[in-house]
């Protein structure tokens, strides 16, 4: 049995499917939220910012094993089928998974012989270190069956692992471990309730896609009907989505590792949970990317301006709105709740918090640009952008986080985000004519 293919979206309203994939990352959000809460009790600063510099190796070493095959599976995936080219579809699966499993077992290698030899302090044990690179291929080949059921049009369902497996297996596994009699909730037992969580989503996703995945493109007949499978095609948009999504994820991590090394964990797990509640604001719009993406690479494929603007408009309005109101209700309550919420050695993450939100609202305001230049073949464009910004972003880092700590490294983040986005957007209105604000 197959769903309906993308263009049975025409059909539905933009806002409502854009609602509830924004009511599922808000599920998503709110147990993330209370998840921390239940770490940051149980670990203290200290041992919150162990595992958050954990997390943050991992993300960092998971660059090289996927590089950008999650964004070009969701463009290439809604071009086959606006094409109807199912045999291009099941190359291009093939050949992503693949490329995936190579640069796994290279990278997971090299990163547990190279931690192995250092003795890296923030791995407790030697489970605590296979755990955290176990997460490495899981989570790659989880996004890769996301983004090819959004590619295939199926906007919700593409969400449901990530969104909704993922954390609510985390929260089970986590509850479990601190009901469990003599087993604690520590660095080591967090790192493998992730894994889990990260195990579960991957085979939710499996099913997922064996389920909406058009019977052609599954039928090894189809590999027969395929051109000769142009591999460099799909490689060179790779990397540079790919070393785009790279330089992103170190702007996300770099604050965080650089604290590592000239400031204390305790300041680590400050900025760690400021960062946390800061990236609310922005749930609107990392939804609002992730659902509209396929429908902006096939109406730019199709030639039809006229929705393609529609799309981004809304999806710009969207993110914004919902940030605007993640804004205020941060900033009015955040000084009396952190305490409150996450325990009295948290309350100094507030002046972070007040200056990261600042950002993350710039960065709400300027919607989804990266996604339309990116969607749109101008991937090189975000290439060149987002890596004049993640130098910037490290020279900021440098200059004040040894003076200032968590709030340098706060103010670093903030202007990078918003010097960044303002580029992209004015980027986006020369190259593919179109504005993404609310406005």
């Amino acid at each position: 049995m197959t769903h309906p293919p993308i263009s049975a979206l025409k059909s539905r309203s933009f806002y409502v499917t854009g609602t509830v994939n924004l009511l599922l990352k808000a599920y998503s959000i709110g147990l993330l939220i209370l998840v921390t809460m239940a770490l940051t009790r149980a670990l203290g600063p200290a041992g919150y910012g162990q595992y958050a510099f954990i997390i943050a190796l991992v993300a960092i070493l998971s660059l090289p094993t996927q590089f950008g095959l999650p964004d070009l599976v969701v463009r290439e995936t809604a071009r086959s089928v606006a094409e109807k080219t199912p045999a291009t579809l099941r190359a291009l699966w093939r050949w992503s998974h693949l490329f995936i499993a190579c640069n796994s077992i290279v990278v997971v290698s090299l990163a547990f012989a190279v931690l192995t030899l250092l003795g890296a302090p923030y791995f407790d044990t030697r489970v605590t270190l296979i755990a955290a690179l176990a997460l490495i291929p899981l989570m790659a080949l989880a996004n890769l069956r996301s983004a090819a059921v959004r590619g295939l049009g199926h906007d919700v369902l593409g969400q449901v692992p990530e969104n909704v497996m993922r954390p609510t297996a985390f929260g089970i596994a986590l509850l479990m471990v601190v009901l469990l009699p003599g087993v604690q909730l520590t660095t080591t037992t967090a790192i493998a309730a992730q894994l889990l969580a990260a195990f579960a989503a991957f085979l939710f996703g499996t099913v997922i896609l064996l389920r909406v995945a058009p019977v052609a493109a599954r039928s090894p007949m189809a590999a027969g009907q395929a051109h000769p499978a142009s591999h460099r095609k799909w490689l060179m948009p790779t990397v540079v989505l790919g070393a785009t999504s790279s330089l992103i994820l170190v702007n996300n991590s770099v604050d965080v590792l650089m604290l590592g090394l000239w400031r204390t964990e305790s300041e680590i797990g400050l900025y760690k949970l400021a960062a946390t509640i800061s990236g609310v604001i922005t749930v609107g719009l990392q939804t609002m990317n992730m659902y509209a993406m396929s429908h902006i690479s096939r109406l730019h494929r199709l030639g039809d301006t006229a929705k393609l603007t529609r799309v981004i408009s809304q999806a710009a309005r969207m993110a914004f709105g919902l940030g605007l109101a993640a804004f205020v209700l941060i900033i009015g309550t955040g000084d009396v709740l952190i305490p409150v919420l996450f325990g009295p050695g948290f309350g100094a993450a507030y002046p972070i918090l007040t200056v990261l939100a600042i950002g993350q609202l710039c960065n709400a305001f300027f919607g989804p640009v990266g996604t339309v230049l990116s969607m749109a073949g101008h991937e090189k464009t975000v290439l060149y952008t987002v890596g004049a910004g993640a130098v910037f972003n490290i020279a900021l880092n440098i200059l004040l986080i040894p003076e200032m700590g968590g709030p340098g490294a706060a103010i670093a983040t903030a202007v990078t985000i918003t010097a960044t986005k303002a580029t992209l957007f004015v980027l986006a209105r020369r190259h593919v004519g179109v504005t993404s604000w609310p406005l």
